[in-house]
Formats: structure tokens, sequence, C-alpha cells
């Protein structure tokens, strides 16, 4: 895992120079002055993800950490689609078709994107499936109404205010059980404890209780820290329970041949934003939606929140629901 960030992180600040270089040369006539100002302010910018994620577990002002982290974590999309945008750009220079505009126009085109992937982030979506199962149940006389959610992230990137909206669409659906497929933590306790996130959590409402599996970001906050910020909540956190939840949609193969009758996952995020979407998609034997394995039902969601970058650029925030039919 550590070789993993270091190289991402050496991608990413090769692809941050690369930006830079372009981008003094698009402002080679610009007074010294304004060169200064705008490369301390892309430096900042650039090197505000690498500071957010060394000082998660530090108390700041919320509000300074949430620009920080909105910022710093921003940045890697911004970077990511700069990057493209630049090399198209050159290629055309290389075919000896040049724009002397092309650094312009390839940030013209970033931030639209940006803002299209932060507004659809903003506006998740509800998926609604009936399937039937081969069990009984004490609902048999009515459809139970599952009520799924993966991926929160809550911290300096999901805060109260973000959460308490989550809680509100949650309870719109009058659940009988609500199901939470891991990662509701981001990096750190932390803010959880600084705004009092479990006074929202304590306001789910679901007769047949709620229930959750940590994913990956549990143990990357701690997973001793985050089972005793989830016993502060109504919430039950299932570890190897006589119920087994999957965060991960990994071995479905497994799930159908044990005769699972439905399997939620998260994880995957598909990717967030377009072309890692792409990679998503080949990394897993189903990275997104639902799929029927035999007699299993599986979905894979895409999460309600996100980690990191505030965009969805090609996928969406969902929140899911099963109406299950027993025979």
């Amino acid at each position: 895992m550590p070789t993993f960030f270091v190289v991402l992180i050496s991608i990413y600040l090769a692809g941050n120079i690369y930006i830079f270089r372009r981008g003094a040369q698009a402002l080679v006539a610009q007074p010294f002055g304004v060169k200064v100002l705008l490369a301390v302010l892309f430096w900042c910018g650039a090197l505000a993800f690498i500071g957010s994620f060394l000082a998660r577990n530090t108390k700041l002002p919320v509000v300074l950490a949430h620009t920080a982290h909105e910022i710093g974590t921003g940045w890697l999309v911004f970077t990511l689609y700069m990057v493209l945008c630049l090399i198209i750009f050159d290629l055309f220079r290389l075919f000896n078709f040049p724009c002397k505009y092309g650094f312009y126009i390839s940030l013209f085109l970033t931030l639209s994107l940006l803002s299209y992937g932060y507004y659809n982030y903003q506006h998740p979506k509800t998926e609604v499936f009936n399937i039937v199962i081969n069990k009984q149940t004490v609902h048999n006389e009515q459809p139970l109404k599952v009520v799924s959610v993966s991926d929160v992230h809550l911290g300096y990137g999901t805060d109260k205010k973000e959460l308490k909206q989550y809680v509100e669409m949650i309870n719109a659906q009058k659940p009988d059980l609500i199901l939470i497929g891991g990662d509701l933590i981001d990096n750190s306790v932390v803010p959880l404890y600084e705004e009092k996130m479990m006074e929202e959590l304590a306001e789910l409402k679901a007769p047949l209780g709620i229930y959750m599996v940590p994913g990956n970001h549990e143990y990357i906050s701690g997973i001793r820290k985050s089972m005793q910020f989830i016993n502060e909540t109504p919430i039950r956190l299932l570890r190897d329970n006589v119920v087994t939840l999957d965060h991960q949609p990994y071995n479905l193969s497994d799930t159908e041949n044990a005769g699972i009758d439905l399997q939620f996952s998260g994880h995957t995020h598909r990717g967030q934003v377009w072309p890692v979407s792409l990679i998503t998609d080949h990394l897993f034997d189903q990275s997104y939606g639902y799929r029927k394995w035999g007699n299993s039902h599986i979905y894979v969601s895409s999460g309600l929140s996100l980690w990191g970058p505030p965009f969805r650029i090609g996928t969406d925030s969902e929140l899911v629901v099963f109406n299950i039919t027993c025979k």
C-alpha cells in the first residue's frame, strides 16, 4: 500500500509540473508579479491534497479543514482533465496543427467539466428494484422495503450538513430495514466528533434495524476508533456475524454458490469520474448496478457520497431501494 501511494503522488506531481510548464508558456507575456502570484496559488492548490491528507487526524477549525479538503482533493480531478486536454493539444502540435490558445481552452473545458461534476454529485438519484426471493419471512404479506447506501465517507468532505440531507432522503423512503455497505467514515473520526455527526445518524428510522459492515476506510480511520464511534449511534456493525455482508464486490460466484438471496456492495464508486470508471469496470466482475447470478440478486452501488474530489463525471451518486417479495 505505501508503494501505491508513492507511485500515485509521483504521477500527481509529474502531472502538475507538466501543467505548470504549459501555463508558464501561455503566460510568458504577463508581468513578473502576476506570474509569481499565479505560481504561488497554483502550487498551494497542488500541494493542498498532500497537506490535507497528512493533517487528517489534526483538530482544525471545521471551515478551514473542509475548504482545504475540497481544494486539495478537487485538484486531483483538475490535474487529470487538464493533463488529458493539454496532451491532446500537444498531439495537434506534433502533427503541425498548433493552437495558440490550447492552454486557455483546456482550462475552460476542465472548469466546465468540474462545474457539471459538482452539480451532479450534489443531486443523488434514487434507484428502486423489485425482487423476489424463494424464502419465507414475517413480511410475506407485503414487500420488505430495504434502503441501502454505501460510501458516505463522513469527514471533512461529507460534512454534517450533507449528512442531514442524506438522513432525510433515507427516512423519506420509510424503510423497514437500512443497510450501510461500508465506508461510512472517510479518513478519520476526528471531524465526526468535532461536528457531532452521531446526532444526525441518531435520526435514522427503521423498525427492523440499521446494519452496517466495515469498509476499507473504517480500517484507514482506525477500526477500533471507527467501532467506538458507530457504537454511539443506532447502527449495528456486523463483523463476521451470522449475517455476513461484504463491502467489496469480489468472488461473486461464491455468493451464488452459497445461495445468498441479496448482496449489496459498495467500494468501487464506479471510479467517480471518467475515465477512471473504465478501470473499475475492468477490475471487477460487476463494478456497478444490478445483476442476477443464478438465484442471487447482487447490486454494486456507486455510493451515496464519495471519497475526495466532490465531482461525479460519467457516474452518479445514489440511494438504492429494494422492495423484496418472498415466495
